[in-house]
């Protein structure tokens, strides 16, 4: 697969530790736009009214939207959509800081997580290059002593978002967190349950890869105009938002 499309996921199944790479249409991108979109077509299209959201069968997808790991204000956000163990139905979170913009620069959008890891397990993602490792050395461990770890060993450049005990124990109302102790969290529906009900203990991500970009010089002049124009208090005004 070669990075530079927008719609590069992957999809890791935790029990059979298989690691694929998965692309979606042009037609698809522009229907579902944007992290929730996508996720919610791939979480529809693969699980069901019978499916246990704690159980192996649910899907758990991060997803980025296509401005993601751009110079675009106010798009850094990272989605989590999957099916709820709170509720038993829809779940989406999301989550700012670090670890949205990572993942696009690691080289891809999103991931599509199946299947149950027989023991701890965590995914790192180093410019491209997958692993599934043991996480055994990070299960029980709260999710600041989790950053701290995963940085010490994947380098400062590195990002995590992981669950703690709670996560691990399955509460019901259990978040994934992320950028360590700056405590950015996916916080609605009990997603982190279900990283948890997968013997999943965090995603590292790391890279420098840009995201793809039309007209990259427009671009990026259009979005800073809209910094300063935010910075300076303006953006309300001009968009009609009273």
């Amino acid at each position: 697969m070669q990075y530079g499309y927008m719609g590069n996921y992957l999809r890791i199944d935790l029990t059979e530790k298989k690691i694929l790479y998965q692309s979606f249409s042009d037609q698809t991108l522009r229907r579902y736009i944007g992290g929730t979109g996508l996720g919610t077509k791939i979480l529809y299209d693969e699980t069901g009214i019978e499916t246990d959201p704690l159980g192996p069968d649910n899907i758990l997808t991060i997803n980025t939207g296509p401005l993601v790991g751009t110079k675009a204000p106010n798009c850094g956000r990272y989605h989590v959509v999957t099916k709820s163990p709170l509720t038993g139905k829809y779940a989406e979170a999301n989550s700012g800081g670090r670890f949205g913009p990572a993942l696009k620069k690691s080289g891809y959008d999103g991931l599509i997580i199946t299947g149950k890891s027989d023991k701890p397990i965590y995914i790192s993602i180093d410019n491209g290059k997958v692993e599934l490792l043991d996480a055994g050395f990070l299960w029980g461990r709260d999710t600041y002593e989790v950053g701290d770890l995963l940085k010490e060993k994947h380098g400062k450049t590195s990002v995590c978002c992981c669950i703690g005990p709670a996560g691990e124990k399955l509460s019901r109302i259990a978040a994934i967190m992320n950028d360590g102790r700056d405590g950015r969290s996916a916080s609605r529906c009990g997603v982190g349950a279900v990283m948890g009900s997968k013997n999943l203990k965090a995603i590292v991500v790391k890279g420098n890869k840009e995201a793809p970009l039309y007209k990259k010089d427009e671009f990026n002049t259009f979005c800073k105009e809209w910094s300063k124009k935010i910075n300076d208090g303006l953006g309300k005004d001009l968009l009609g938002i009273y």
